[in-house]
């Protein structure tokens, strides 16, 4: 996301990309359980972690309890179609530009 920012498209300031990071850290905790994701994810946003006071009195403890309704799945799938659909046409280089590492192996690897 930095680097896009570095070449003009700054995601980050775009309305949808806060669900776009919800939804980051939603399939995270998903695919990879208890860590700093479902740490975030029960700070952030804690709707997705929908357990009662009585039942948790300390609140959600596990990734097992991670709850996604057809609502929250809308507006998931509503920010993904807004970032297909604002992609610029033209991304430019830039001399100033850091391209992160794990980018710049897979250019190499693909040269």
């Amino acid at each position: 996301m930095d680097m896009l920012a570095q070449l003009g498209w700054d995601i980050k300031i775009q309305a949808y990309y806060g669900k776009l990071n919800e939804c980051r850290l939603v399939a995270n905790v998903y695919k990879h359980g208890d860590g700093a994701s479902f740490d975030n994810l029960r700070k952030c946003f804690p709707e997705y972690l929908p357990v009662s006071s009585t039942s948790y009195p300390l609140g959600c403890t596990n990734s097992t309890d991670l709850t996604v309704n057809i609502t929250q799945l809308d507006a998931f799938s509503s920010a993904i179609v807004s970032f297909w659909e604002n992609i610029p046409e033209n991304i430019y280089d830039y001399d100033g530009a850091k391209v992160p590492n794990w980018l710049k192996r897979a250019f190499d690897k693909d040269a």
